[in-house]
């Protein structure tokens, strides 16, 4: 017995010193044709994959914390990726390794299963018929948002992660955000790149009316507010309801509110004044206190500054018809025809659909301002009224869901689905005047979003104190 472990021992070391002998070998052979800087980031990034392939909760934690980053990594256009999409795809092997692979697996059934599957053959229908080129890349980029959704139920589920830990993960990326947009709007450096006249406190004599507009790592200065604006709201019910109000969470009120405030995105303004009238009327205990108080916060607190800015020179800034010239162009394009009207133009197919109808004075470079700034248009554009109806009708699920489980429910379950209520508040207000949507690092948010709802017991409520 002794031999035949020393003889086994010895071929495992054989075997160990035979494969470093080769990777030797063939690290030593790659630095005559790669400089060594390379070969070195190569091995590390190798390494830095391996560790995250045994370790699939901390690339979900990197996942989430790269949502914001769109810069891509090759520059290739059509195969373009981003460091969120690496995540992804390891996060997808691994959920579909541990769920396939698991004896006693856990329900991924969901109230939104049947939405989410029109709204993914909607996605194919638009993808196929598109009058794009192509939209192959477009629609894997949704399906990265479609598979985040299963695989966050799966690890709620199977106790791998709690509702809590992924908020935390979320709260944590709109944190450093918003401290990288505050950093940009103060310096006017950082990579932000767009400055305007809409700084409120120039207004009141309080400095300057020009300022630089915060966008954190994301494309524009809207998307970085909706990002921000969202986060704040879904921490809103927790900070009244659960957290104690520590100053620890006053800190980090203090610095979204501030991030939101330096993106100067009125989007994202809009959105908070009504969510947090919703809020505030739906958490007290009788109608009318409610309601007092609610006209109370429009008639003292709203509408003030709303009337003082309509008087000033800040209205310039507004370019109410420039917006409206905008939308003529989707209008145009969705009521051509009966297919573009009931079936869309296909999927990213904006550009393409759009152009002929962009005034002969504009141009090619300016082409990307006159893109829908209405997500609502961007949506029945691309899909259709039949497309838009099921896209928009998941969301409408999603609030009526989430506003009775807030009625009927206790503890937990309560706060997760205020948190919703004040999210799809947010939501529906950002598409009537932006596209932030549009892009494929907010729809893996919004699943994200929509699984940890998605994954609560909706036939027994959870009792108080359990996750």
């Amino acid at each position: 017995m002794a031999n035949l472990a020393s003889n086994s021992l010895s071929s495992s070391s054989f075997n160990w010193t035979y494969l470093a002998l080769v990777v030797s070998i063939l690290i030593g052979a790659s630095l005559f044709v790669v400089p060594i800087q390379w070969t070195v980031l190569a091995i590390v990034l190798l390494l830095g994959v391996i560790y995250l392939v045994f370790n699939p909760i901390k690339s979900y934690y990197l996942m989430i914390l790269t949502i914001p980053f769109l810069d891509r990594i090759r520059g290739l256009t059509s195969i373009a990726f981003t460091p969120n999409d690496i995540f992804i795809f390891i996060c997808t092997a691994q959920f579909l390794v541990s769920y396939f692979s698991d004896v006693k697996r856990v329900s991924l059934k969901t109230p939104f299963d049947k939405g989410l599957l029109a709204v993914l053959g909607v996605y194919v229908f638009a993808s196929i018929f598109t009058e794009k080129e192509y939209s192959i890349w477009p629609f894997l980029k949704f399906m990265e948002a479609f598979m985040m959704y299963y695989l966050t139920v799966y690890y709620i589920r199977s106790k791998r992660l709690t509702r809590v830990d992924i908020l935390k993960a979320v709260w944590f990326t709109g944190l450093y955000q918003a401290l990288f947009g505050i950093l940009q709007s103060l310096t006017g450096s950082l990579g932000t790149d767009y400055s305007s006249q809409r700084g409120y406190l120039g207004y009141l004599g309080l400095g300057s009316s020009t300022v630089w507009h915060g966008v954190g790592t994301m494309i524009h200065f809207n998307e970085l507010g909706s990002f921000l604006t969202t986060n704040f709201l879904l921490f809103i019910p927790f900070y009244f309801m659960q957290s104690g109000r520590k100053w620890q969470t006053k800190v980090l009120m203090g610095i979204y509110l501030l991030g939101i405030m330096t993106t100067y995105s009125r989007g994202a303004l809009l959105a908070l004044m009504l969510a947090g009238i919703f809020y505030v009327s739906h958490t007290q205990k009788t109608y009318a206190k409610a309601t007092w108080i609610t006209l109370g916060i429009v008639f003292f607190v709203i509408l003030p500054p709303v009337l003082f800015l309509s008087n000033s020179s800040y209205v310039d800034t507004l370019h109410f018809i420039a917006r409206l010239n905008i939308w003529q162009i989707p209008l145009a394009v969705i009521t051509q025809n009966w297919k573009t009207f009931w079936l869309g133009s296909g999927l990213d197919s904006y550009e393409y659909v759009a152009t002929p109808y962009i005034p002969g004075n504009v141009l090619p470079e300016d082409y990307r301002y006159w893109f829908a700034h209405n997500f609502y248009l961007l949506v029945t554009l691309e899909f259709g009224l039949i497309g838009a109806a099921i896209v928009f009708g998941l969301v409408l699920k999603l609030f009526k869901t989430v506003r009775d489980w807030f009625i009927n429910a206790h503890g937990l379950v309560r706060i997760y689905s205020l948190s919703m209520c004040l999210y799809c508040t947010a939501f529906l207000s950002f598409c009537m005047f932006d596209h932030s949507y549009f892009f494929a690092n907010l729809k893996v948010y919004l699943f994200i979003l929509l699984a940890i709802t998605g994954s609560l017991n909706f036939r027994k409520p959870l009792p108080l104190g359990v996750d």
